[in-house]
């Protein structure tokens, strides 16, 4: 139970899954039920390789903005740690949109998300993968039992019973899903929103990423010089620096109405 805590947290960057596919197909030859949660397209991989669909089995997918491959950030730790020995990183932990590197719980480096160059480029959309840009199950059809996200751009007047704090969206799209969901819901604070609503708010319901400008130059400096040349790249600097620019003034203005309403 200790370990299930890992699972939690956005984490922004493609998970190695390993041999998991053929060890899920073990256990359901041995009658086990086994939860499966990943991206659309790791979902899409495990079905494929089962081949039938199986009553034991519940898959959950991540409403998936685009993930960069592993290597990149591996690339990045290494570059910003130095020596230090990361064993832990969070993207929005108890400094929510921070980027944290630790060792042993101790904090080795932590920076706001349009301070830190790894999450700006990653908000801006130029270091998912090739097929991230072109994918197709960035849809509000689902290819899982149950879809999990953030719920942005929900009307928190409407909220039956009102809640100041982070709201999840929870899509049920089967009729496992449907069961899976009843078994748990009394954990939960919920209640019943418009499918339209979750879709508007979340683009990735909507479309697949779209492909920055400067993508193939991250992309061509990327394989001669490596990660941090990449994203260093004139381009890709000028759509963080405007990322920056607008994110400023969005908070310069939250501020100021915070003031008038205290």
């Amino acid at each position: 139970m200790e370990e299930i805590k890992k699972f939690r947290g956005s984490k922004y960057a493609q998970s190695h899954t390993g041999f998991v596919y053929s060890d899920i197909g073990k256990e359901l030859k041995k009658g086990e039920k086994v939860l499966f949660i990943g991206t659309p397209c790791q979902i899409a991989g495990l079905k494929a390789y089962l081949g039938k669909a199986s009553d034991a089995l519940v898959t959950i997918d991540l409403i998936c903005h685009g993930t960069p491959p592993m290597s990149y950030l591996e690339e990045y730790i290494k570059e910003i740690a130095g020596a230090e020995k990361v064993d832990r990183v969070s993207f929005r932990g108890e400094k929510d949109y921070h980027m944290v590197f630790y060792s042993q719980d101790r904090v080795v480096y932590s920076q706001r998300f349009r301070k830190d160059l790894y999450y700006t480029a990653y908000l801006q959309g130029i270091i998912h993968r090739e097929n991230c840009y072109k994918c197709e199950y960035a849809d509000k059809r689902r290819i899982s039992d149950l879809t999990i996200g953030d719920f942005w751009g929900i009307d928190r007047k409407s909220l039956k019973v009102p809640y100041k704090g982070k709201i999840s969206v929870v899509l049920v799209n089967s009729e496992k899903g449907r069961k899976f969901w009843d078994l748990v819901k009394d954990e939960f604070i919920y209640e019943e929103r418009s499918l339209e609503e979750a879709v508007k708010g979340n683009v990735p319901l909507q479309r697949p990423a779209a492909l920055p400008k400067d993508r193939m130059k991250f992309i061509e400096v990327y394989k001669e010089k490596g990660f941090m040349s990449a994203v260093k790249t004139p381009g890709v600097q000028k759509a963080i620096e405007e990322a920056k620019v607008k994110d400023n003034l969005f908070y310069r203005i939250l501020g100021k109405i915070k003031r008038r309403f205290r």
